[in-house]
């Protein structure tokens, strides 16, 4: 197959007619397309053949170009089919990776948030305990405070007392 330089002015009219005729035959893809032109291209000829044929009698050349022109169109038909399935399970193939790559990052990532729910779980218990022995060792001082305070108090009104006595 040769290569053709275009002007870009051309492949501007060749990508617009390549658009319209997407429309034309329903097609999504480049490759559908070329399967869909091809196809009309061997029927016309097969075509053009047999009205050969029906205008001037058979000949050993055109004979069964008809035929073989059918039969190339299958075997045309039956590649791109082939190629459409390897296609369909390369795609396959490719999600499937896809897809487990996802779930196991996923799983690292659940696994990895119930290691830090652990962690934050067992920090609040240290600090709930932590708390609960301040609060303890605080009712433990206040109650020594208190008791510090009726010494306190009791050793005052025994001085007060005695100062009294002193001065009787």
């Amino acid at each position: 197959m040769c290569q053709v330089l275009l002007e870009e002015n051309t492949e501007q009219v060749i990508l617009r007619w390549k658009t319209s005729q997407k429309s034309v035959y329903r097609v999504n893809s480049d490759e559908e397309l070329e399967w869909e032109l091809e196809r009309t291209a061997v029927s016309c000829k097969a075509l053009l053949d047999s009205k050969i044929e029906e205008l001037y009698g058979a000949s050993d050349v055109s004979g069964g170009a008809a035929a073989q022109r059918r039969k190339e169109l299958r075997e045309r038909e039956q590649k791109r089919v082939d190629r459409a399935r390897k296609r369909k399970m390369w795609r396959e193939a490719e999600f499937a990776r896809e897809l487990d790559r996802l779930q196991s990052s996923e799983k690292r990532l659940r696994e990895e948030e119930r290691l830090r729910d652990d962690v934050d779980r067992e920090k609040q218990e240290q600090e709930a305990q932590e708390k609960q022995r301040k609060e303890l060792k605080l009712e433990k001082l206040e109650a020594d405070d208190g008791l510090v305070r009726t010494l306190n108090v009791a050793q005052l009104a025994d001085n007060r007392a005695l100062m009294q006595m002193v001065e009787k």
